[in-house]
């Protein structure tokens, strides 16, 4: 989680919301919706991470956020 934040600049809020289906792997893009001033955006990250967000995602196979406590 601390990665993200630090790899994309996202913000807290939207963090939190962000849905395993609002990444995109193959393009190395996460998808968020209504951030700040209700504006929709794509955020980069390296290619590097994508291989941490996979391992995640096969650890946690049936989350719809990307992290859930």
């Amino acid at each position: 989680m601390l990665k993200l934040l630090f790899f994309t600049a996202v913000r807290v809020g939207e963090l939190v919301k962000i849905e395993v289906a609002d990444l995109d792997l193959a393009a190395c893009k996460i998808f968020v919706g209504q951030g700040k001033g209700s504006k929709d955006r794509s955020i980069l990250f390296p290619q590097t991470f994508g291989l941490v967000l996979r391992a995640h995602l096969v650890v946690h196979p049936h989350q719809v956020h990307l992290f859930e406590t």
